[in-house]
């Protein structure tokens, strides 16, 4: 019995449930369907940011993901200078940052097909010192030597999975790139998964190689798309689900079947995962709107307007008179003014008496 899956004879001839898969695969079509539909409903410019912000989280959850902290607003500021969107805050970004922030870019909106040299520039900007870690590598070019996945602290690291032989990695990704730009028969989200498993199971680099699958899942799911918006962050959810994430790959890795049924069904939930969070946002963001179009056709006094928009959005904690004041500059007569104002207009209630009383926008 082979140790690795990339040991089996039939490698990498990967098989699956279709029947349990195609449950999964219409789910996450449909579910993005109508995330596609909630967002057509919005303006170009709010579309825009909120794909600036999804690619910071895809970014930032992807390094995160490898235990390597990029400053979050940076990451941020680049993206948002790269796509012309005009920043409330401004950092500016080193070229370590602009560079991982074009591979993104690059993933997500080239819809050429994915080189090797094309692969290799990314992997290029990923470490421009070629450095990792403290530690010198090969920059730009496959491994040429044996590289294990390890866990465990410094001095008992335990080998959970071996790559394939790096004499076999030329042909390993001829192999792989034509197939990710061959047209298949089964849905971009089975495929997404397909090249995630198969890419970090060749290993082709000697560090990098689970960023770089994640933006190459990024490249299959948005390959085809008919817009420029990338609408979910894969990587937010694999972040979230990191233990279960290390201990999927390493099952199927070092499995001796291509069954890879379970990887499937496990990524697909992932993707379903994400994308009901988003939603979720973006209806939250519906609502903030609707709310505050019905409050605009009301007559609201600067100190009313001021504090609502400040409630739906950037708000946390409860409201009450004493902030209400503090933020306004107002004394809490008039904190009181306005507030009931607001309850008598619907767009507030009160929340108990006393000296607990606060108060909630009635949405």
């Amino acid at each position: 019995m082979n140790e690795y899956i990339w040991q089996n004879d039939k490698w990498p001839k990967f098989y699956w449930n279709e029947k349990e898969i195609a449950t999964l695969e219409n789910e996450v079509f449909y579910k993005e369907g109508f995330l596609k539909g909630l967002l057509s409903t919005f303006e170009d410019d709010y579309l825009k940011k909120h794909q600036a912000q999804t690619i910071t989280n895809e970014i930032e959850r992807s390094w995160k993901i490898e235990s390597e902290n990029l400053d979050q607003i940076s990451v941020y500021s680049s993206v948002c200078r790269k796509m012309n969107i005009e920043e409330q805050v401004k950092r500016q970004p080193t070229s370590h940052i602009d560079g991982i922030v074009d591979i993104t870019l690059d993933a997500l909106n080239n819809t050429d097909e994915l080189t090797e040299s094309r692969l290799l520039g990314w992997h290029s900007k990923m470490f421009p010192t070629s450095t990792s870690g403290g530690h010198q590598i090969l920059r730009g070019q496959f491994r040429q030597s044996p590289v294990d996945v390890v866990k465990g602290e410094y001095g008992k690291e335990v080998v959970v999975f071996s790559a394939i032989n790096f004499n076999k990695i030329d042909t390993e990704m001829q192999m792989f790139l034509k197939w990710i730009n061959k047209k298949q028969d089964f849905s971009k989200f089975t495929k997404s998964a397909i090249a995630h498993l198969w890419f970090t199971t060749i290993h082709p680099f000697e560090d990098g190689n689970g960023r770089l699958a994640r933006a190459i899942s990024d490249f299959v799911l948005y390959q085809n798309s008919n817009n420029n918006y990338s609408f979910y962050s894969i990587s937010s959810e694999l972040k979230i689900e990191q233990r279960s994430y290390y201990e999927e790959l390493n099952r199927v890795q070092t499995s001796d079947s291509l069954d890879i049924t379970d990887w499937l069904k496990w990524y697909l939930k992932c993707l379903n995962n994400t994308i009901d969070k988003t939603t979720a946002i973006i209806n939250n963001t519906v609502i903030k709107e609707k709310y505050m179009t019905r409050a605009k056709s009301l007559k609201l006094n600067a100190r009313q307007s001021k504090m609502l928009n400040k409630i739906t959005g950037d708000w946390t904690g409860k409201i009450t008179t004493a902030k209400w004041s503090n933020i306004c500059s107002c004394s809490q007569d008039t904190s009181n003014r306005d507030i009931n104002d607001l309850i008598k207009k619907g767009l507030m209630k009160k929340i108990f008496n006393g000296p607990h009383t606060h108060y909630e926008v009635v949405y």
